[in-house]
């Protein structure tokens, strides 16, 4: 499954992630040339062992209340890059830290597809980040 934009299939990443859905995550991703980077975690490139990853934190994880705010966002013809800040409350109510991640979504043949997710915890910072709002 492809999406008619990236917006869509960033959308439909972030609902995946906070109803811990593993096929639906799987189904945001291209098939192949893609990168993933969880916070601390190492470079990972290859498919199989980039949707092994996000089995095992999804199955972790557990459904969670998630809210995403965009703070840039670059749009051109083929490519979309987005950066958020993640905020995540699981069941038990404990917030977590923010996560700022880089989402890249490609266009392809069947659509948009994301092809890169590097995510990492957020240094505490005096400086306010620029607000994009999602159209």
């Amino acid at each position: 499954m492809a999406f008619a934009t990236a917006q869509e299939a960033e959308q439909a990443f972030y609902r995946a992630f906070a109803a811990a859905d593993f096929n639906a995550m799987k189904a945001v991703w291209a098939p192949q040339d893609i990168t993933c980077i969880h916070p601390g975690g190492a470079l990972l490139q290859e498919p199989e062992t980039i949707f092994q990853s996000w089995q095992h934190i999804l199955s972790t994880q557990g459904a969670a209340e998630l809210r995403v705010e965009v703070l840039y966002r670059q749009a051109r013809k083929d490519h979309v890059i987005h950066v958020v800040r993640e905020h995540f409350r699981n069941l038990s109510n404990r917030p977590a830290i923010p996560v700022l991640s880089t989402n890249v979504y490609l266009l392809q043949s069947d659509g948009w597809r994301m092809c890169v997710h590097h995510a990492s915890t957020e240094a505490s910072s005096n400086t306010p980040a620029k607000r994009v709002s999602i159209h």
